[in-house]
């Protein structure tokens, strides 16, 4: 979807309802505002950064990482250094995703498998196929590859050679081969 598949207001309406009371809301609104793709939504997302709500943030962070421009860069870099873990993640792969650099420490924790089972609190269901920490680490491998950095190299190959997920090694590989 992009912007000029909407009528007229709609961004908007989209941008009034992120002063919802229901933080839920807000966090749907955030994530239609990225998904619009319109260079508009990138002031009002920036002061919702502001928020108390990490989980807000981390929705403002992967937005602005999906919006064109490079008017966010500034609120990207800051969400490098944020207190929630997850919005220094998005941020960082945002940044990737622009070609930017600034985000290979966070890229780097990313790919530690051992700091990220300190870190994630989202359980593991493998009944359904969910492995939090294989998310995160197959979000560092893409941003990683899309950076093509020697500083990530290493912890890439040690993916590559050892980690316990399939999906991870095989990434990493891939990863890996794009250089």
């Amino acid at each position: 979807m992009c912007s000029s598949d909407l009528p007229p207001g709609a961004v908007g309406a989209l941008v009034d309802g992120l002063q919802d009371p229901d933080s839920d809301v807000r966090i749907a609104v955030i994530w239609a505002l990225g998904a619009v793709g319109d260079p508009a939504a990138v002031a009002p997302l920036q002061r919702m950064y502001e928020s108390e709500d990490a989980g807000i943030r981390k929705m403002v962070v992967y937005a602005l990482g999906r919006l064109p421009g490079d008017a966010q860069r500034g609120t990207l870099e800051t969400a490098l250094g944020d207190s929630a873990p997850d919005v220094q993640w998005n941020a960082a792969v945002a940044l990737a995703e622009r070609g930017n650099p600034a985000g290979i420490p966070v890229l780097r924790r990313m790919l530690d498998r051992s700091y990220l089972e300190r870190t994630v609190t989202r359980a593991a269901r493998p009944d359904q196929g969910i492995d939090p920490i294989a998310e995160v680490l197959l979000s560092g491998v893409h941003a990683a590859a899309r950076l093509n950095s020697a500083e990530l190299r290493p912890a890439l190959e040690t993916l590559r050679r050892a980690d316990r997920s399939l999906k991870v090694r095989e990434a990493a590989a891939e990863a890996l081969g794009s250089r």
